[in-house]
Order: C-alpha cells, then structure tokens, then sequence
C-alpha cells in the first residue's frame, strides 16, 4: 500500500465524502489517530446522539457542527445537498462502528446511491471483542443485532441460526439490560434449551471499561450469575452475547424423531404459521425420513 493511500495527518480528505467513523466503546485509549484526525478534518458530523458526540468532540478539543442521524429524509436530504457542495462528512454512532445495529445503514446507502464516496474509518465493535475472547473458532461468525422483543420471535430466531450453524460457528447478539434477564430465563426453560441445543454461551458487559465482565456457560448457568449480582450495573449499558449451538445431527433416529415434534410444538406454541414452522424444522435437521407433507400433517393435528 502506498504512502499517499493511509491519509497521514496533514492530508487533505477528499472532498464531496463521507467517513464511518468507529468511536470507542468504553475505553478512549482504543480511539485511533485516523478516526481523531478525521473528525477534526470534515465539515460536519452526523450522529446518532448529538449529546453523546459532543462529549467526545470536548474531549478531543473538536468544534464541529453537529446533526442528529436518523432513517428519515429530514435528516439525510441536508447531508446529501452538503456532499453535492464537496464537503466532506462523518457518520458516528453512540459507540462502536456506525451501521451495525443502527440507523447509519441508511444514511451510509443514501451517500452511496447518490454516487458519494463512503470511507470506512475502523476501529472498536463489541461482538469482534466478545468473539476475540470467547475461544472459540467462530468459523462463521453471524451477528443478528438486538434479540427481539417477543418470545416466538426469539424461538424462530435462535432456530433458524441454529439451523445454518456449523460445528465452529457462532452466533452474536446484543441485548439491552431491561431484558437481559427474561431472555436468558426463556432460553434456560429445559424445553426451549434442549431443543434448541444450545452447547454454550458467553456474555460480557461494559466491555473495554474498568469493570468489564465475561461470563460463559449455559444460559441456565449465566442466569444463575445475572441473579446474584449485587450491583446495579446490570440495569446499565448494552450486553453482547455469543452462542454455540450443537452440531446439526446428521442421521435420523427415533430419539430425533421425537426431537422434530417437540421443535414443532415449540414453533406452533410460539404462534408461527404451520408453513414457517415446517421450513423450520426441515433446515434445522439435516434428514428426516419424512416428508415436508407428513410434517406439516403432523403440524395441522398439533394445531386442533
């Protein structure tokens, strides 16, 4: 790579941009020199939260204006007339890099449809730091966001990754601290855990900060630990979990045929259409000597 390609200090960003712009997740020690320079080289900066932007603007000694992102025109039509102009401009999220998880996708396609350039300034994301500690090969690594609200979808969630996971995969997610603990109560009831065969978890919190915690277990083990902190920490910041399902079985059996109807059941009682169900349970097994017909008969007779 050449020199004049890693846009030392001093360069002149390129105009008419916009620079995604990873900001640390705890620790400002992780905040790297580009993405400091970057910030105080642009226009203008778009954020998620322009309260939580402008106290690391103070902290680096950055006067910037400062917008709020968010998925409506309202606020992409002024960074695109603004790009049209040759300014250059940077997206931020609270914490972390923009885009995962949050509304920065939209604003990044609106940039790129409009015929803009779109930079990536890298630096720190919470379900690579978690993945890079777990000790696991996380080979594939799928990150699905936050886990959703309702039960059934959580159930069709951990289903489907469970489905496509392979014997060194993972799957990442990240959880807020009001529900942290019903989700693992739901995921540790023995019916959802030993259908969906969950072979281990970790979950960590206030990651890369003085009092970062990592857990590993069962999500029974970890909602035993959740129980007897003594703090309330729990109740503050965002988690981010991994999950390691047991490897697909590859051969029916009779106990496995037991193990489809009760994944059936788990689906149906989740309030999922007997269709989705089926598709389900057909991709969270790698054979079944029955038909998608008979499942779905079975479903039907599930259902009176």
């Amino acid at each position: 790579m050449k020199q004049s390609e890693l846009a030392p200090k001093g360069q002149e960003l390129p105009p008419s941009t916009l620079f995604v712009v990873a900001t640390p997740i705890g620790n400002l020690s992780d905040f790297s020199e580009r993405a400091r320079t970057t910030l105080a080289d642009v226009d203008g900066i778009l954020a998620e939260d322009t309260r939580q932007a402008q106290k690391l603007l103070n902290i680096l000694n950055v006067k910037k204006k400062v917008l709020r992102s968010d998925e409506h025109q309202s606020s992409i039509q002024p960074l695109l007339e603004a790009l049209r102009r040759g300014e250059r401009w940077a997206l931020v999220s609270d914490a972390g890099t923009p885009g995962i998880s949050d509304p920065g996708a939209s604003v990044v396609a609106a940039a790129r449809e409009a015929g803009f350039d779109v930079v990536p300034v890298p630096g720190p994301c919470a379900f690579v730091a978690l993945a890079s500690i777990s000790g696991w090969r996380c080979n594939p690594l799928e990150f699905v966001g936050f886990l959703p609200r309702k039960e059934s979808e959580v159930l069709e969630l951990f289903a489907q990754a469970k489905a496509r996971s392979r014997p060194d995969g993972a799957f990442a997610f990240y959880e807020s601290p009001q529900r942290i603990q019903s989700s693992l109560e739901y995921l540790s009831r023995p019916e959802v855990s030993s259908t969906l065969g969950i072979n281990g978890m970790v979950l960590g919190k206030e990651l890369t900060k003085i009092h970062e915690k990592v857990w590993s277990g069962l999500p029974s083990d970890l909602l035993i630990v959740l129980r007897n902190l003594h703090d309330d920490s729990v109740w503050r910041g965002e988690w981010c979990g991994l999950v390691s399902f047991q490897a697909p079985h590859a051969h029916a059996s009779v106990a496995q045929a037991k193990e489809w109807e009760r994944l059936l059941e788990l689906l149906l009682g989740a309030r999922m259409s007997s269709s989705d169900a089926v598709d389900i349970v057909r991709r969270f097994f790698d054979e079944l000597p029955v038909s998608r017909r008979d499942i779905y008969q079975r479903a039907l007779e599930m259902k009176k």
